[in-house]
């Protein structure tokens, strides 16, 4: 645990004003009669006193995930279910891998995945997390893209990407402000299935990940930004372009609404390190599948139950190398994170 969390928590519980944790305890033990102040009234107390603070010093990393997924909307906001196959068993297999390695889960799926449950938990979790600590996101479903206020800071292009949930779709600014929440020192890792899936990567902005140019460019080598389709018949997780603009003209004052709020208040930092492993470029559409999307059923294949022994660049580039060019995952960051080397899903 970083020394900055800890002395920010030791100060919050201290009862002995203006005494450290390790001051009281040395005070203690060294004159034998507490300050009346100090609530340290035995020899016992003292010890359980000192123990605790033994404790929180080596207090190991916490680890909480998150995983949201939709195989049906609410018609009665985006005019049909649109259905999905293998969403909801992509985000309870990522669940239960996350349960293996020691991860407290959290499952979101379908109607209970509207935008007030899945923001709520975000925010719960994010208050919980501590320096050193990681908070690990999976999305499943319906990617989009609605047009950006003009003034918006996380725009691409003057596009707005979006998660669908069940209710509405979740801007890439909300989730900004939950990742400017976190500490610095946090880890974040979101794994996001979706059309458009590394559109997302602005609601961090920040620096690419080394090995990641090919992901991000075409197979040209040129930089590519057009809506990119290779037009086979595989069920795509996206709605067709028609049904889109339908969608966002019968609620445009309501995203409208949410990006103005949001754009109005000071840019949020964020000082925590996020990384962002997408199933495509913000530019494409991702494969859905039964029993799984394409990008998890290949993320999970990779794993192999633990047994992949690579970091998170080692990872993408298999996931890569298997995908491209029907899709191409993308590995992106708002700096170099400093667990980028780490084994994946390490707490």
């Amino acid at each position: 645990m970083c020394h900055q969390a800890r002395s920010r928590r030791a100060d919050e519980s201290a009862d002995w004003k203006g005494t450290k944790p390790r001051n009281r305890a040395r005070l203690f033990f060294s004159y034998g009669t507490p300050n009346r102040n100090c609530g340290v009234s035995t020899v016992s107390d003292g010890f359980r006193l000192l123990a605790a603070i033994v404790n929180e010093d080596n207090a190991m990393p916490n680890g909480l995930s998150i995983h949201i997924a939709l195989n049906e909307v609410d018609a009665r906001h985006y005019g049909s279910e649109f259905p999905l196959a293998g969403c909801m068993n992509d985000a309870t297999a990522m669940c239960e891998m996350a349960k293996a390695i020691g991860f407290e889960t959290s499952l979101l799926t379908d109607r209970d995945a509207t935008t007030e449950a899945v923001l709520g938990t975000l925010r719960a979790a994010a208050s919980r997390v501590r320096c050193d600590d990681f908070l690990f996101v999976s999305f499943s479903g319906h990617g989009l893209r609605v047009p950006d206020l003009e003034s918006s800071w996380s725009s691409l292009y003057g596009w707005e990407h979006t998660w669908c949930l069940f209710d509405r779709m979740l801007l890439g600014l909300e989730l900004r402000e939950i990742w400017a929440d976190l500490p610095a020192n946090s880890r974040v890792l979101v794994v996001s299935d979706c059309c458009f899936a590394a559109g997302i990567y602005w609601s961090i902005r920040g620096a690419t990940v080394d090995g990641c140019a090919a992901a991000t460019t075409s197979p040209q080598g040129q930089a590519s930004r057009e809506w990119r389709d290779n037009g086979d018949a595989q069920p795509q997780r996206t709605l067709k372009s028609a049904d889109a603009r339908k969608v966002y003209g019968r609620n445009r004052k309501l995203y409208e609404m949410v990006q103005a709020q949001i754009v109005s208040r000071p840019f949020p930092a964020v000082s925590a390190d996020v990384l962002l492993l997408a199933a495509c470029r913000d530019c494409e559409r991702a494969r859905d599948g039964d029993p799984h999307g394409l990008f998890t059923g290949s993320l999970l294949n990779i794993w192999d139950s633990g047994g992949f022994q690579g970091d998170y660049v080692a990872l993408h580039t298999e996931l890569l190398r298997r995908l491209a060019p029907t899709q191409y995952p993308v590995l992106l960051a708002s700096r170099l994170p400093s667990f980028i080397r780490q084994r994946p899903f390490t707490i």
